[in-house]
């Protein structure tokens, strides 16, 4: 009888082991950004660029979502981030500058579920406050995840091929201040947002890749070991908005057989002592709302909090052994947006016959009325100068889009609640400005963004003699002055110019369009001589950094040559010289969409810059990438028939097969190199 009664306390003790048996899996970032600007968004970027110097810069927020794993305790856990290369700086990492932090859940801070598609220096949270000189975490908002400052926190950073400052280098966060601080987190909605900051002085950057980046394995991975719940992946799913006239029920996943038993709670509040209870006897995976003694279908608008806790073992416990987490959903009477305005973007020609078409996605039980507004600047949101372009269809179509169709695009819907769906951008693919430079600088496009002159300019011939005039720069105080405008470059950038250099001026530009309001560079734009060298750069700078891609050797002085630096809406530059691509590479920021105010032609926006000394012409500019064609056509509208693709048989350099190549094909004929002699 004894060892009976020991053989049933052994098999529940095996019964309630094998139910909280460890569990590991992995996952991957559900959203990440970097934060360096006040107005530009970098959710959609490849990277995070982590940037300082005597103040944090740049910074990334990662976020990972584990509220459908059903954790019920953190056992271990270990964060890794991987260098990814391409950033503007790309220094060698080290621990002291990866600063790791976990963004608590107080008042103030940044919402947990923040967007990266909007999240900026504007909008985060007051756990970072931002000025002219980069920004200053506040500590005391945040769980110190750094193995610098925090006891029981590890670091191990391996060198990806090349050295600790490649692609491939990764830096891991082990220890007890993350579970800690990830127990909190699933305790409260299971969102877990980690801020990463360059932790020591100096500007050093790299960067660190992002779920958008292409490499798999480069990804924000967060690696779990955890007790499970005894139940999972709730409907409505956690921080769902539902439309109340639909929610009929609540249901859930078990995740092991053996439960016998489930309490389902439901109320307003997270607190158990004030909820509604429901046992579920023998253990179940729904229940109705009708089923609860406070509430009944439809619910009341507002916040509703769930949970299930669950009994597992032979015979039950007092307690529930697999106890769940707090779960919520809002329920609503006006409609539930299943898609935000889509897509997100797009970009169309201007006058040339295209049709752009938003789409966005409710849910209601009563028949929804939609309405669709325009905001040219999306301007907080608020709807005071929107205007109304389309009603009664979830899908807005825009037929033979022009530049009076560029902006934003929303839907107002109602059932007679109103929803307001997020806003989608339209940019207009256009020629922006054309200034030939015939004596002044008057723009051609028809967009009238005639330029001022300053200095003592003087115009003469002009791209050998085919162009009309260009403007001949002193390189001491000429230079041309454009209005307020060149705002959107979403779908990319065109600048074409020629070019009659005379001196090596350090940094002079050709083009230099962006702003400066006396302290503050930003949003700047510019194509340019690389310092004193012969070489071509073409840079986007978004506040305290940029990118420039760069080729080596492509000035000549004295002498006239075409210069063009497309960039597309990915980033992706060509440089270009005599119709001829001389260099490609990446830029990672996209401009942001703000109006330039300090724009010039032969002039910087650096006042150290050299001013351009030499004559330029017909100069370009497009807000999106032309393509290799498109480059070409202009060169050989100017310069003539060029020799753009070598054939094979040219033996005589003149880009052409012909009698030349035969000729210099016969006098070798029978010519024999077999060993040891010709047949």
């Amino acid at each position: 009888m004894r060892r009976k009664v020991w053989f049933m306390i052994l098999l529940a003790g095996i019964c309630g082991l094998v139910a909280q048996a460890d569990v590991t899996t992995t996952v991957v970032s559900s959203a990440d950004t970097g934060i360096r600007s006040a107005s530009a968004t970098y959710g959609a970027d490849t990277f995070m660029y982590i940037y300082g110097a005597s103040s944090t810069y740049y910074i990334g927020y990662v976020r990972f979502d584990l509220k459908g794993l059903s954790i019920s305790t953190v056992v271990d856990a270990s964060l890794k981030m991987t260098v990814s290369g391409g950033a503007p700086r790309n220094d060698t990492v080290v621990t002291g500058r990866y600063g790791l932090h976990g963004l608590n859940n107080i008042a103030g801070n940044t919402p947990q579920n923040w967007d990266e598609a909007t999240l900026n220096q504007s909008s985060t949270g007051l756990e970072v406050s931002w000025s002219t000189s980069g920004g200053t975490l506040d500590l005391a908002r945040l769980t110190n995840l750094d193995s610098d400052d925090s006891t029981g926190t590890t670091e191990t950073l391996v060198a990806g091929t090349g050295g600790a400052y490649a692609a491939g280098t990764t830096i891991t966060t082990t220890g007890a201040p993350l579970v800690s601080f990830l127990q909190s987190r699933v305790d409260d909605d299971g969102l877990v947002t980690f801020i990463i900051r360059q932790d020591a002085s100096g500007a050093r950057g790299y960067g660190l890749a992002t779920k958008e980046n292409a490499t798999v394995e480069y990804r924000p991975v967060l690696t779990l070991t955890y007790i499970p719940g005894g139940a999972s992946n709730p409907l409505p799913e956690n921080g769902a908005v539902v439309n109340k006239d639909m929610l009929t029920a609540l249901s859930w996943n078990l995740n092991q057989p053996g439960i016998g038993k489930c309490d389902v709670y439901l109320g307003t509040e997270p607190n158990l002592l004030s909820m509604d209870k429901v046992t579920l006897f023998p253990a179940g995976s729904s229940v109705a709302i009708n089923d609860f003694a406070k509430y009944s279908a439809p619910l009341n608008d507002g916040t509703y909090y769930w949970r299930v806790d669950c009994y597992i073992g032979n015979p039950l416990p007092n307690e529930p052994n697999l106890p769940g987490q707090f779960w919520s959903f809002t329920a609503t009477s006006t409609p539930v947006i299943t898609q935000q305005t889509s897509p997100a973007k797009q970009f169309k020609f201007d006058s040339k016959g295209e049709t752009a078409e938003f789409t966005v996605g409710l849910n209601s039980s009563t028949p929804i009325t939609y309405a669709w507004y325009k905001s040219v600047d999306n301007a907080n949101n608020t709807p005071v100068d929107d205007i109304l372009v389309g009603t009664n269809s979830p899908t807005l179509t825009l037929s033979n889009v022009t530049t009076a169709d560029q902006g934003y695009y929303y839907c107002k819907a109602a059932n007679p609640g109103e929803t307001r769906t997020n806003p989608a951008r339209l940019s207009i693919k256009r020629l922006l400005a054309h200034w030939k430079l015939d004596g002044d600088a008057a723009d051609a496009s028809g967009s009238n963004l005639n330029g001022t002159l300053f200095g003592e300019p003087v115009f003469a011939g002009g791209v050998n003699d085919k162009t009309g005039q260009a403007m001949v720069f002193d390189g001491v105080n000429d230079y041309i002055q454009e209005p307020n405008s060149f705002d959107d470059f979403t779908p990319g950038v065109t600048v074409s110019v020629w070019a009659k250099p005379t001196a090596a001026g350090s940094w002079a530009r050709f083009l230099d369009f962006g702003n400066y309001d006396g302290t503050t560079y930003s949003d700047i734009i510019y194509l340019s001589r690389n310092s004193t060298s012969n070489s071509l750069s073409f840079t986007v700078y978004g506040g305290t950094a940029g990118t420039t891609i760069t080729a080596t050797n492509a000035i000549a002085l004295n002498e006239w040559q075409m210069f063009v630096a497309t960039m597309d809406d990915q980033g992706n530059v060509v440089l270009y010289k005599n119709g001829l691509p001389i260099q490609t590479g990446t830029i990672p920021q996209t401009p942001a969409i703000i109006t330039r105010t300090s724009n010039f032609i032969g002039r910087s926006n650096w006042s150290a810059d050299a001013l351009y000394a030499g004559s330029m012409d017909d100069i370009y500019l497009y807000n999106y990438a032309l393509t290799a064609d498109n480059v070409a056509d202009m060169y050989s509208d100017i310069a003539g028939n060029f020799c753009r693709t070598r054939p094979a048989y040219d033996w005589d350099g003149n880009c052409k097969v012909d009698i030349g190549d035969f000729a210099t094909f016969a006098a070798q004929w029978l010519t024999c190199g077999m060993y040891p002699e010709c047949p």
